[in-house]
């Protein structure tokens, strides 16, 4: 009993270290000094290591989450780079006023290759920087420009970029990836709010309820199967902007709303609700992170966080910078990496923060796979499978043996289970949400 008391003991005070651990303040990663002006300057995960751009040394890369650097290659500077992984390619996008420079590095960032094949050389008539809006996956590359309506996709296996043709009608301002599906927060003629594609070319848009006709969306997230999406209602004098989250739990399909007004500060100049604007939303390990614009000169980034899927959340500022007078700070990226979320500040530094178990895969994908999801025709697994798919009722209405892909338009739109084993005897459940297009 003493033997076992002594182990219960030993293990709650493991437990307390390690959740005292993941409470720590912000460190900086002391990639530059503060000062730094690095508007646009990025941070991904490439190949499990940390990439991290700023102005004064240029591209940098981490093989220990954080504590040491080295520079790779000092020419990726600009007035903002954005980095992108797609698994086998490092992309570096340099902007400048009126062009944006898109280049790719297979030697982990020595060297890059010009990637504009099938891209509008510049922006005509364009005098200041571009907005630019990008979101890699797997062999994938999708990229915004500061166009009419240029949004262009690239397939690594392709021989040029091709034209997302679907948001020559539809605006998007953000996409995010679940799985090997990417989603898009959009707007338009055929649009409902949101789309998504396997592809980068191919959307589709599902009808949602309760998404007033004229919501623009802004942001979008996933944690686990919740969809988080944020945005205004235009017909409302830009109702709900910055104090509603929007949230389903069926890929799209039915949206609630969470009011996060209380933890919003009233000082906020240009957002139409008087609080402050939602930057940008972030997700890992467990956690949503929202950025919040400054609008107090000479005070730290905002940032709010929530660790209960968005029912309630936290202010996250503390050892961030916040005593440079004249100086508004926010947050322009952020990464998940071994158990550390990365924060990249527009000081020109990265700030880090361990929040889970070192040596947790960051990336929110299992071993086995199931895309599109929802889906409306064809359903893909990442490998040889068989299993069943069950209705509402836990009735079986389709059984398959071996196979990659399975037909799946005779079903009529609604929520399912599917149940599946792979070549290697592990089972998996999915809920698979039907649509039909």
């Amino acid at each position: 009993m003493n033997s076992m008391i002594k182990t219960l003991s030993l293990l709650t005070l493991i437990s307390f270290g390690i959740s005292q651990s993941f409470a720590q303040a912000w460190q900086p990663c002391n990639l530059s000094v503060n000062g730094n002006s690095t508007f646009g300057t990025s941070v991904c995960v490439h190949q499990g290591k940390l990439y991290a751009t700023n102005n004064s040394n240029g591209l940098q890369v981490s093989s220990d989450n954080g504590t040491t650097w080295s520079i790779v290659n000092s020419d990726i500077t600009s007035p903002g780079v954005d980095l992108y992984s797609t698994g086998d390619r490092l992309y570096a996008i340099l902007h400048n006023s009126g062009c944006s420079l898109i280049q790719y590095s297979t030697d982990n960032g020595q060297t890059f290759n010009l990637d504009t094949t099938g891209l509008p050389t510049c922006y005509s008539g364009a005098v200041t920087m571009p907005s630019s809006l990008g979101i890699s996956w797997t062999n994938h590359l999708l990229f915004s420009l500061a166009g009419p309506d240029w949004e262009f996709s690239r397939n690594t296996n392709d021989l040029a970029w091709v034209d997302a043709s679907y948001f020559d009608a539809n605006d998007c301002s953000e996409f995010f990836v679940k799985n090997d599906t990417c989603w898009a927060a959009t707007n338009g003629a055929t649009s409902n709010g949101l789309a998504w594609s396997t592809d980068g070319i191919n959307w589709t848009s599902p009808v949602s309820n309760n998404i007033p006709e004229f919501y623009v969306p802004s942001q979008i997230a996933f944690l686990g199967n919740r969809l988080f999406m944020m945005g205004s209602d235009v017909m409302n004098g830009g109702a709900g902007v910055d104090t509603i989250i929007k949230y389903s739990d069926d890929y799209g399909i039915n949206f609630q709303d969470i009011n996060i007004e209380p933890y919003l500060d009233g000082s906020a100049v240009f957002s139409p609700s008087g609080k402050q604007n939602t930057l940008n939303m972030f997700s890992g390990y467990g956690k949503l992170y929202l950025t919040l614009s400054n609008d107090v000169y000479g005070s730290a980034p905002e940032l709010i966080v929530s660790s209960d899927n968005g029912l309630s959340f936290q202010k996250d500022t503390v050892g961030f910078p916040d005593n440079i007078t004249g100086t508004t700070f926010f947050i322009n990226s952020m990464a998940f990496l071994n158990g550390w979320v990365f924060a990249q500040v527009n000081s020109g530094d990265l700030y880090r923060k361990q929040i889970a178990s070192v040596g947790i895969n960051t990336i929110n994908r299992p071993s086995f796979q199931v895309f599109p999801n929802p889906v409306s025709s064809y359903l893909k697994f990442s490998e040889l499978a068989k299993g069943s798919i069950f209705d509402g009722l836990g009735k079986e209405v389709i059984a398959f043996d071996w196979c990659s892909t399975l037909i799946v338009e005779s079903l009529i739109p609604g929520s399912y289970l599917l149940k599946i084993e792979n070549q290697f005897g592990k089972t998996f459940q999915h809920k698979l949400i039907i649509i039909h297009e």
